[in-house]
């Protein structure tokens, strides 16, 4: 399992410092416990720290507790990418209404003109 799915498997990041403070639940110390079968399996710890890890998470009250038997096993620094800046879409519709406005007024103001020119013209 990669690190960043056995991650998303908690309820909440234990990695977020507002998270630490969290009290684990079951399906938490089981991600932790899957986590240190894994590293177990790779040789990564030996029996006696895989005892001692395993009766940690056990015992861990804390999401903060459950990091600790983590902490040189998986990167537990969360990595923060940047975000792409999006910008707003310019909402066109106030700007081709009021210019079809203009060109209605101007075209109205036009013929209006005329008119008059018209029948001042005759007489």
């Amino acid at each position: 399992m990669t690190d960043e799915a056995m991650w998303g498997r908690f309820a909440r990041d234990p990695r977020e410092p507002e998270n630490r403070e969290l009290l684990a639940s079951d399906a938490d110390r089981e991600v932790v416990a899957q986590a240190l079968a894994d590293a177990f399996a790779d040789g990564r710890l030996d029996p006696a720290e895989f005892d001692r890890r395993s009766t940690a998470v056990v015992g861990s009250k804390t999401l903060g507790d459950l990091l600790d038997s983590l902490s040189d096993l998986l990167p537990t620094k969360i990595e923060r990418r940047p975000t792409a800046i999006v910008q707003p879409r310019r909402n066109l519709l106030p700007a081709v209404f009021g210019t079809a406005f203009f060109v209605m007024f101007i075209a109205t103001f036009v013929v209006v003109l005329f008119g008059f020119f018209v029948i001042f013209m005759q007489f």
